[in-house]
């Protein structure tokens, strides 16, 4: 029997924000992380876990900005954010990158950016970036 189920990945944080905080640019070092891994749990005729299946890893970012208002710079960061975690070394990763979950800060406001590795892959391959990218990748909530 399986249910889904998430399991942190405090590893794959750390060497993620590691990755971060050597950006020269500051605004990309402040940048926090947390990842955590979907899949299945395994459960034996006990209904006990067995073991987890990872299926996909998900990315859960913060990054304080001085603004919504400057598309071309959170479009930026979202392209530096896929990117760099892209980067991580594939060995440490379970399989298959999954969301990318930005969480934008400015002030005492929040807006939220979610989006698949999947989908968003052809739009920065494609070249786009501003209000076009954004908007590819679903948009700020």
């Amino acid at each position: 029997m399986w249910q889904w189920a998430r399991q942190d990945l405090p590893d794959i944080t750390e060497q993620a924000q590691t990755a971060f905080l050597a950006s020269a640019d500051p605004q990309i070092a402040a940048v926090q992380v947390r990842a955590e891994a979907y899949g299945e749990n395994c459960l034996n005729s006990a209904g006990q876990i067995a073991y987890f299946a990872a299926m996909t890893t998900d990315f859960y970012l913060t990054v304080p900005v001085p603004s919504f208002t400057d598309v071309d710079q959170l479009a930026y960061i979202l392209t530096t954010a896929y990117h760099t975690l892209l980067a991580l070394p594939d060995d440490d990763l379970p399989p298959n990158p999954g969301y990318l979950d930005i969480t934008f800060t400015s002030a005492d406001e929040s807006r939220r950016l979610r989006v698949m590795f999947s989908q968003l892959r052809p739009a920065i391959t494609g070249g786009l970036t501003g209000l076009a990218l954004l908007e590819a990748a679903g948009g700020l909530r």
